[in-house]
């Protein structure tokens, strides 16, 4: 979303109608992230971020063993958007050769290996059941 994490500094006066109470800073840089047993680095992709090639390949180092998609679903009710976004997705790891697990709260959550093969945890396997590309 549109200032969705902050208000630019320009655009200050709208901190009044906007639900943020305090401050975000934006980082300087992608960061990864190391997990142990087993040993694996990621890279997390928040909200919408899986829907720019440009932004997923910047989370991408040579030794990233897959992306991370966290995001709310929620906004989009039960219409496409939600599924459409997820379709991204299957572009990003593909084009980055990774797999990317999306985690959403009430949307589609699932994993995508970077061959574009898709795991199914929720809600429907209609997406994996069929060709995507």
């Amino acid at each position: 979303m549109v200032f969705g994490e902050y208000v630019p500094w320009w655009l200050s006066f709208l901190k009044w109608v906007t639900p943020i109470d305090g401050g975000f800073t934006p980082g300087k840089e992608p960061v990864q992230f190391a997990v142990k047993n087993p040993d694996a680095r990621f890279s997390p992709l928040i909200c919408f971020e899986d829907a720019f090639a440009e932004e997923a390949r910047e989370h991408v180092a040579p030794d990233t063993d897959f992306l991370v998609n966290l995001t709310n679903d929620g906004w989009f009710g039960n219409g496409a958007a939600g599924w459409q976004q997820a379709a991204t997705a299957v572009f990003r790891a593909v084009e980055n050769g990774v797999p990317l697990v999306r985690c959403t709260n009430n949307g589609l959550t699932c994993w995508i290996d970077a061959q574009a093969g898709c795991g199914r945890f929720s809600p429907s396997p209609a997406m994996c059941s069929a060709p995507v590309l």
